[in-house]
Order: structure tokens, then C-alpha cells, then sequence
């Protein structure tokens, strides 16, 4: 399904910040160093030479899209002086370093005058173009379907500063209309984002967040929630310098695959293998990792314990799990599952501190679990069992027989005659003789019906053995 959103023009898109403190850019400036935060702005402007005596940086709008200035002094004690003129200037609007004038007209221009060494200095910003307003709101291009990328698309602004800044998201609302929703972001720190399947059914759109075009905004990516959690920031709100986009959806729930499976034989020493599913809604830019699981029962539950989790220590290829299995396995059931993740172009959205890689793995959004194996692990090899078909008396023991093990097996024995029946469970290890107590049965018994079975092997015979 191709939702009805808009094609991808040709423009330069950012993705969410969260603004600095402007007094902190100030003191990045004051020190010498000023670093250009990603995708905030197009160009750092360079940091007047020595002598430059007083600069302005028309840097930021206010919530209702008025300007917002900061003088530079050369010399930090020197007091400046704003002044708004248009073309001539006026008295002066302000002394302190920043400067909020509040509603201005267009053709506006701010000057700020300081003595800097006992020499009247003075800077000037570029034209005011009058308060900032969205003109067409912005768009969302791409494929709306779980696992596919969608790119928010800047709208037009009238007013501000001639360079702005568009820092553009995506929203996610529960509703049509526009209710529950939150500001969900690309922990790749690329333009585009894959669609969280957690967002099914939900309706997505563009936020753009208009500024000023100086640097000094500053911001900071937000990572947003882990793949398969819904985020937790607020959705914008519309105002002066944010403009919300249509709403376009719901999300299609993702399709069904088929689910990972395992390779190998249940066996104890041998090394089994996840083999994974597939999943047609799969993220863009993800990788699936295949972990292993083996439960004392036929189903899930919290006995369960992973062999081996979901990993992928190569970006380009997800892990496959794989466990050798052990003795202590024995009469336990295996299954595979795998998780979905992103890439954020470095290193995978699976977290080695990430507590759920080593949790027991719980069917959702990002983690599909497979059926657990219909047969337990067993004993690599099948035991050997010889019964004779004439007990012989050993003193005052019965020989029924021997069980050949390959290592240490359970046998399991059931003896019945002369209307009694006698139950025994040992340790085999070996070659060893299956014997019962004479006295166990009455002197007439001259027939007896023994059953021999072993713990995890497929192995249950039964005879008619004679007693002379």
C-alpha cells in the first residue's frame, strides 16, 4: 500500500534538535571555539578576527516569530547599545548583551554601538523581513507502511531573517484528528525515518520548526525511544515558528512472515543453529538477529532461559544464534527467536547493556518468537538394551539382562510377576547388568513381564522372560 503523501522534492532536510541555551552558545563564542551542531544550520560563520570591536548575530526568533539579537563585545566590560532604525535610528530600545524587541516592522534594521579601547564601535544586522509566519505547511513523503522510511519536507515561511534554519520531525497521532500525539525522530540522524511497527494504526505527519540562521541556536540530536517502544516526547504544538503538517494514515499493521526455526539435532553435544524467518516488513536500514531458548515443557514459560541471545557484532550482518547443548538439557525443548533493529550507520539499535538481550524473549513489535522444537534433546546416542528370554539366578539375584550406555544414562525398570511388580530407576554408566532380588516374587513365578525404558532416548522394550 503507497499512502497518498507527498513526493520528494529536491531540498535540504534536517532532522529534530532540541534548542541550546543561547548564553551557553555565547560563551562557546567568548572562548574561542564554536562547533556547527548537526543539521541546525547551513554555514558557521567565522569568529570575528581581534579588532572586530562589536559584531551582532541576528540568531534566533522568539515563540511568536519576532527577532532575537546578541551584541559581541571585544571588550567583555565595554556596555552596548541597541538601536532600531528604519531607516534612520531612534533612541536607544536596549543595553543588555541579548536583545527581544518584540513585534518590529519589515525593513527594520538593528544597530548595536559600544566603546571598545576608547573607540566608538558599531555593527548592524541584516533586514528585518517582519514576524515569521508558515505560509504552506510541510509535507511527508515516502511509503506509509510498517518498516518503510518517510522524510519530512520544510514548508515556506514569510518574514524573519533572510537564511532561516528548518528543523523538521515526524508526529505520531493516535487519531485523525490529531489527539495522542508525540515527535518521534531517526536514531540514524539522517533525514528519513523507518516506521516503528509499534506505530500501526497510528497517523503520521511533518513538523517544521522555523529559527534564525545563526549557529548559535545550537541543538542536540534526540535518539528517541528503543525500536519497538513508543515515544515519550510530546507532540508539537502549532504556533508562530511550528507548523504542522497533515495528518496521513493509519499505518498499515505489518504482514505476517514466517518465523525462525532451528538446525540440528537435538542431541546432547550437538551444536544447533537459529535459522531465521522472514519478516516483509523488515526497517530499511535493519538487521535481524536470531537468538535460541529452551523450556522444560512443550510451551513458554518463566522457566524458560535463553541459550543464546539475539546478537549481531557485524553492522552488515545480523548474528545467527548458535548453542551447544549440554547435559543438563536433556528432556528440554529448543526453539529460535529473533529481534528486529535498526542500524544508525555505525553499530546496530542492540544495545550490549541492553537488559532484553539476555531476557526471555516475549512475542511483540520487534521480536518474533518461534515454535519450540515437538521433541526434547536427547541423548546423542541411542543405548543398547539386550534382554534375555531365561533369567538366570546370580545368588539371590535375577540377571534380566544389560543396558549399554554411551556415557551416563537413566534407566528406568519395571518388573512384574506372581502378582507382584517391582519399579527401579538407576544410573547407568556404560555396560551395565539389569538384576532384580530374587525374593521380589513368590517361589511358583515361573514368568515375568519386564519393561525397560531410558530417559531421553527413544528407546522402551518390553519381553516375557522365563525364570528357571
Amino acid at each position: 500500500m503507497r499512502s497518498a503523501v507527498a513526493p520528494r522534492p529536491r531540498a535540504v532536510v534536517r532532522r529534530n534538535v532540541t534548542a541550546r541555551p543561547l548564553l551557553a552558545a555565547l560563551a562557546a563564542l567568548a572562548a574561542g571555539v564554536l562547533a556547527a551542531p548537526a543539521h541546525a544550520a547551513p554555514v558557521v560563520p567565522p569568529i570575528p578576527p581581534p579588532g572586530f570591536g562589536v559584531a551582532v548575530y541576528q540568531a534566533q526568533l522568539d515563540p511568536s516569530g519576532d527577532p532575537v539579537l546578541t551584541a559581541i563585545a571585544e571588550d567583555r566590560a565595554a556596555t552596548v547599545s541597541w538601536y532600531a532604525c528604519d531607516p534612520e535610528c531612534g533612541a536607544v530600545i536596549g543595553t543588555e548583551s541579548l536583545l527581544r524587541p518584540g513585534p518590529t516592522p519589515a525593513g527594520t534594521t538593528f544597530e548595536v554601538r559600544a566603546t571598545v579601547a576608547g573607540t566608538p564601535r558599531t555593527a548592524r544586522s541584516a533586514p528585518w523581513r517582519g514576524r515569521t509566519a508558515s505560509v504552506t505547511p510541510p509535507a511527508l513523503a515516502g511509503e506509509l507502511r510498517i518498516g518503510r522510511t518517510v522524510t519530512p519536507l520544510a514548508g515556506t515561511w514569510s518574514g524573519g531573517w533572510d537564511a532561516g534554519v528548518d528543523v523538521l520531525d515526524v508526529r505520531a497521532c493516535r487519531t485523525a484528528d490529531g489527539t495522542d500525539c508525540r515527535t518521534i525522530s531517526s536514531p540514524s540522524g539522517g533525514d528519513s525515518l523507518a516506521i516503528d511497527p509499534v506505530y500501526a494504526g497510528w497517523y503520521l505527519g511533518a513538523v517544521d520548526r522555523r529559527y534564525g540562521p545563526d549557529p548559535s541556536l545550537g541543538g542536540v540530536p534526540w535518539l528517541g525511544p528503543t525500536f519497538g517502544a513508543l515515544a515519550t516526547d510530546p507532540g508539537a504544538v502549532a504556533a508562530p515558528t511550528v507548523a504542522l503538517g497533515p495528518l496521513v494514515g493509519p499505518v498499515p499493521a505489518a504482514r505476517p512472515g514466517t518465523p525462525p526455526t532451528i538446525t540440528g539435532r537435538l542431541a546432547a553435544g550437538v551444536t544447533i543453529t537459529a535459522t531465521p524467518g522472514t519478516w516483509p516488513d523488515a526497517p530499511d536500514d535493519g538487521l535481524v538477529a536470531t537468538g535460541l531458548r529452551a523450556c522444560p515443557t512443550p510451551k513458554d514459560d518463566a522457566r524458560c532461559r535463553v541459550l543464546a541471545r539475539a546478537n549481531d557484532d557485524e553492522v552488515a550482518t545480523a548474528g545467527r544464534g548458535r548453542a551447544t547443548l549440554g547435559t543438563q538439557l536433556l528432556g528440554w525443548y529448543v526453539g529460535a527467536f529473533e529481534r528486529h533493529g535498526r542500524s544508525n550507520g555505525f553499530r546496530s539499535s542492540f544495545d550490549p547493556g541492553d537488559p532484553a538481550r539476555d531476557a526471555l524473549p516475549v512475542a511483540g513489535p520487534t521480536v518474533v518468537v518461534g515454535p519450540l522444537s515437538p521433541t526434547p534433546v536427547r541423548l546423542a546416542r541411542t543405548p543398547r538394551v539386550h534382554l534375555r528370554s531365561t533369567a538366570a539366578t546370580r545368588g539371590t539375584r535375577l540377571d534380566l539382562g544389560r543396558v549399554r550406555c554411551t556415557g551416563r544414562c537413566v534407566v528406568r525398570l519395571t518388573v512384574s510377576g506372581g502378582g507382584r511388580t517391582v519399579r527401579r530407576v538407576t544410573a547407568a554408566r556404560g555396560d551395565a547388568a539389569v538384576t532384580v532380588r530374587r525374593a521380589s516374587f513368590p517361589r511358583r513365578t515361573t514368568r515375568l513381564r519386564v519393561r525397560i525404558r531410558v530417559d531421553h532416548s527413544t528407546v522402551d522394550v518390553r519381553r516375557a522372560v522365563r525364570v528357571r
